[in-house]
C-alpha cells in the first residue's frame, strides 16, 4: 500500500509541478510582450 500511493502522488505532484510550470511560462511571455 505504500509505494504505489507513493508512485500515486508523486505522478500528482509532478503534473501539478509541470501544469503550473506552463502557465507561469505563460503570464511571462504576456508581461515581457
Amino acid at each position: 500500500m505504500g509505494l504505489p500511493f507513493a508512485v500515486f502522488m508523486l505522478c500528482i505532484y509532478a503534473l501539478i509541478a509541470w501544469s503550473g510550470n506552463k502557465i507561469l511560462n505563460e503570464d511571462d511571455e504576456k508581461t515581457v510582450r
